[in-house]
Protein backbone atom coordinates (compact mmCIF):
# COMPACT_ATOMS: atom_id res chain seq x y z
CA UNK A 1 0.00 0.00 0.00
CA UNK A 2 2.96 2.31 0.72
CA UNK A 3 3.26 5.07 -2.02
CA UNK A 4 -0.60 4.14 -3.43
CA UNK A 5 -2.78 7.28 -4.34
CA UNK A 6 -6.02 7.69 -3.47
CA UNK A 7 -8.94 10.81 -4.33
CA UNK A 8 -11.72 11.21 -1.95
CA UNK A 9 -14.32 13.42 -2.75
CA UNK A 10 -15.44 14.09 0.53
CA UNK A 11 -12.26 14.66 2.43
CA UNK A 12 -12.71 16.70 5.83
CA UNK A 13 -10.90 20.07 5.33
CA UNK A 14 -8.64 21.81 8.24
CA UNK A 15 -7.95 24.67 6.59
CA UNK A 16 -9.83 27.23 8.84
CA UNK A 17 -11.13 29.33 5.74
CA UNK A 18 -12.91 25.75 4.64
CA UNK A 19 -12.66 24.10 8.32
CA UNK A 20 -15.34 21.39 8.39
CA UNK A 21 -16.52 21.40 4.98
CA UNK A 22 -15.96 18.55 2.36
CA UNK A 23 -13.77 18.63 -0.28
CA UNK A 24 -11.36 16.91 -3.26
CA UNK A 25 -8.22 15.74 -2.20
CA UNK A 26 -5.66 13.27 -2.85
CA UNK A 27 -4.01 11.49 -0.24
CA UNK A 28 -0.63 9.05 -0.57
CA UNK A 29 -0.50 5.91 1.74
CA UNK A 30 2.70 5.93 3.99
CA UNK A 31 2.64 2.36 5.65
CA UNK A 32 3.13 -0.73 4.05
CA UNK A 33 0.69 -3.87 5.37
CA UNK A 34 4.30 -5.57 6.45
CA UNK A 35 5.02 -2.71 8.21
CA UNK A 36 1.77 -1.89 9.66
CA UNK A 37 -0.27 -4.88 11.14
CA UNK A 38 -3.28 -5.85 8.92
CA UNK A 39 -6.06 -6.20 11.49
CA UNK A 40 -4.96 -2.66 12.38
CA UNK A 41 -8.15 -0.15 11.38
CA UNK A 42 -6.37 2.86 11.20
CA UNK A 43 -3.28 3.68 8.47
CA UNK A 44 -1.36 7.28 7.87
CA UNK A 45 -1.44 9.33 4.61
CA UNK A 46 0.04 12.24 3.54
CA UNK A 47 -2.49 15.15 1.80
CA UNK A 48 -1.16 15.99 -1.78
CA UNK A 49 -2.72 19.70 -3.54
CA UNK A 50 -1.86 21.35 -6.42
CA UNK A 51 -1.20 24.41 -4.90
CA UNK A 52 2.28 25.57 -5.24
CA UNK A 53 2.98 27.65 -2.21
CA UNK A 54 5.76 26.63 0.03
CA UNK A 55 6.80 23.56 -2.25
CA UNK A 56 10.07 24.40 -1.23
CA UNK A 57 10.33 23.52 1.50
CA UNK A 58 11.75 20.35 3.21
CA UNK A 59 8.89 18.60 4.32
CA UNK A 60 7.22 19.48 1.00
CA UNK A 61 7.87 16.69 -2.36
CA UNK A 62 6.76 18.34 -5.18
CA UNK A 63 5.70 15.67 -7.95
CA UNK A 64 5.44 17.02 -11.35
CA UNK A 65 2.90 16.52 -13.76
CA UNK A 66 2.26 13.02 -15.11
CA UNK A 67 4.25 11.61 -11.92
CA UNK A 68 0.56 10.15 -11.42
CA UNK A 69 -2.22 9.62 -14.38
CA UNK A 70 -4.71 11.41 -12.14
CA UNK A 71 -2.14 14.43 -12.11
CA UNK A 72 -2.53 16.79 -14.32
CA UNK A 73 -0.98 19.36 -12.65
CA UNK A 74 2.04 19.91 -10.24
CA UNK A 75 1.35 18.41 -7.26
CA UNK A 76 3.13 19.01 -3.66
CA UNK A 77 3.01 16.10 -1.17
CA UNK A 78 2.68 17.59 2.53
CA UNK A 79 4.41 15.42 5.01
CA UNK A 80 3.85 17.65 6.85
CA UNK A 81 0.34 17.12 6.72
CA UNK A 82 0.02 13.71 7.87
CA UNK A 83 -3.78 12.09 8.50
CA UNK A 84 -4.59 8.96 10.39
CA UNK A 85 -7.68 7.76 8.48
CA UNK A 86 -10.12 4.73 8.25
CA UNK A 87 -8.25 1.68 5.92
CA UNK A 88 -11.78 0.86 5.63
CA UNK A 89 -12.78 4.11 3.67
CA UNK A 90 -9.96 3.70 1.29
CA UNK A 91 -11.56 0.34 0.04
CA UNK A 92 -15.21 1.91 -0.05
CA UNK A 93 -15.51 3.63 -3.58
CA UNK A 94 -18.24 5.85 -2.63
CA UNK A 95 -15.92 7.64 -0.23
CA UNK A 96 -11.95 6.86 -2.05
CA UNK A 97 -11.14 6.35 -5.89
CA UNK A 98 -7.44 4.20 -6.37
CA UNK A 99 -5.25 6.39 -8.66
CA UNK A 100 -2.05 4.08 -8.82
CA UNK A 101 1.44 4.05 -6.83
CA UNK A 102 3.96 6.65 -7.27
CA UNK A 103 7.34 5.75 -8.86
CA UNK A 104 10.25 5.07 -6.87
CA UNK A 105 12.27 8.47 -7.08
CA UNK A 106 9.03 10.11 -5.63
CA UNK A 107 9.01 7.68 -2.73
CA UNK A 108 12.42 8.37 -1.97
CA UNK A 109 11.94 11.95 -1.72
CA UNK A 110 8.63 11.28 0.51
CA UNK A 111 11.34 9.39 2.95
CA UNK A 112 13.33 12.36 3.31
CA UNK A 113 10.45 15.32 3.63
CA UNK A 114 9.37 12.82 6.20
CA UNK A 115 12.98 12.55 8.09
CA UNK A 116 12.28 16.60 8.09
CA UNK A 117 8.68 16.84 8.76
CA UNK A 118 9.08 14.75 12.06
CA UNK A 119 12.49 16.34 13.10
CA UNK A 120 14.79 13.53 12.39
CA UNK A 121 18.21 14.66 11.55
CA UNK A 122 17.39 15.90 8.22
CA UNK A 123 17.16 19.46 7.74
CA UNK A 124 14.57 22.29 5.94
CA UNK A 125 16.87 23.23 3.29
Amino acid sequence: MRGHVYHFTEFVADDPVKAGSLIDKFVVVLQNETEFPADRLRIVVAVATSNQEGSWHGYNVLARAGALGAWRHDTVIQCADLRSILKADLKDPAKAEYCGILGDDVIERIDLALLVSLGMGATDS
